[in-house]
């Protein structure tokens, strides 16, 4: 789970820092206050996107297999993008490349976006919460299925 991003010099965003919670985060706003820009600079420090921003800091609550690529997990990983001359990536101040972040990063992220619309029909987008809510109720299979 993403605890907190950080965000420096990245169009709308000077500088913003957001700290989540447990549970589904949903962001709206109208045509221009920056949904993109944060969901492209989360997907930026991961490796998954390209970024102006000068600076992108995300703490994430996992426990990663990271041996493979020479470095150690911890209980929060803070992954970093740093761009000046050249963009660079680290994971728990170690450098990464953006080859072997964006494999990291795949095996937890999918990115659901306008352009992929039919990924949130009716049926599917409800099925998502439902099994979100199941992790979180045991119970809840009992009232879906009573409800049904």
């Amino acid at each position: 789970m993403i605890e907190r991003i950080l965000i420096k010099q990245n169009l709308s965003f000077e500088n913003v820092e957001l700290n989540f919670g447990r549970g589904l985060s949903v962001f709206t706003g109208v045509s221009g206050a920056g949904k993109s820009v944060l969901m492209g600079s989360i997907m930026a420090v991961l490796g998954l996107k390209d970024s102006e921003a000068k600076l992108i800091e995300a703490d994430v609550s996992h426990k990663f297999d990271l041996e493979e690529f020479g470095l150690e997990s911890e209980e929060i990983n803070t992954f970093k993008l740093f761009r000046d001359k050249t963009t660079r990536y680290f994971i728990n101040s170690q450098a990464v490349s953006k080859k072997n972040l964006a494999s990291i990063a795949k095996e937890h992220v999918k990115y659901l976006s306008a352009k992929e619309i039919n990924e949130f029909e009716n049926e599917r987008f409800l099925n998502l919460l439902d099994t979100l809510q199941a992790k979180k109720d045991a119970k809840f299979n009992e009232i879906l299925s009573e409800f049904r």
